[in-house]
């Protein structure tokens, strides 16, 4: 493998595709209010259209992707597929619910029969993300003790929200969420650079942004190639 690789995908094509991992250094969740709320305009004003949310930086392990970069739209959208689970529970759309778990959210283990969750957090969100977010919704059964844990509580409130807001009120309500699933799989895109190992991606971190990335700014990350 060469020392970076890219390439441009659909980020819940990209999450439903692969086994992610935060690594113990990295810091909490850390998205506030504010960036929920920002992030649910841009994705009302560009929907149904494509939208770059910028780059995820990664590495290869055994039988998963280390998260680098990018935890925290990762972590979010892996927030609005359990939000969208718990939604279409409530509509009574259990097949559909039980989809999206095994799509974006976790799949069972053969052997153990325990769930193997598509986003492992790092050490101070990891089983209350899995348990609260990932397994539960919003049903608590790990008590939130970090300043961290209430922002994913916050970003889960907010997102179910404007979920129930925007669709419950439609005739179709299955359908119009369905549209919306495929947005996220094929239309919020990122950049996702794959790394031999953390030293490249710390050399490329300045060239990045957070949200909103460019395809012209691909050509920033060829020149460390």
């Amino acid at each position: 493998m060469s020392k970076i690789e890219f390439s441009i995908d659909g980020i819940g094509h990209f999450i439903s595709d692969n086994f992610l991992k935060v690594p113990i250094y990295q810091r909490p969740y850390a998205w506030t209010e504010e960036h929920i709320n920002d992030l649910i305009n841009d994705l009302k004003e560009s929907f149904p259209e494509e939208y770059f949310i910028g780059t995820i930086v990664v590495s290869k392990k055994n039988n998963y992707l280390e998260i680098i970069d990018g935890q925290q739209r990762l972590a979010t959208f892996s927030i609005i597929y359990s939000a969208i689970r718990n939604f279409l529970l409530e509509m009574k759309d259990d097949e559909g619910a039980r989809i999206i778990e095994a799509e974006y959210l976790y799949k069972p283990l053969l052997r153990t029969r325990e769930p193997e969750v598509k986003l492992d957090l790092g050490f101070n969100d990891k089983e209350f993300f899995k348990n609260n977010i990932i397994l539960k919704g919003n049903n608590s059964n790990v008590l939130s003790e970090k300043l961290s844990h209430e922002r994913i509580t916050i970003a889960y409130t907010k997102i179910y929200d404007y979920i129930k807001n925007e669709y419950s009120s439609h005739s179709n309500q299955i359908n119009h969420i369905n549209d919306l699933i495929d947005f996220f799989k094929d239309n919020i895109k990122i950049i996702i650079v794959l790394v031999a190992d953390e030293a490249n991606a710390f050399t490329i971190f300045e060239t990045l942004n957070d949200r909103g990335l460019s395809l012209s700014q691909v050509d920033l990350i060829k020149n460390f190639g």
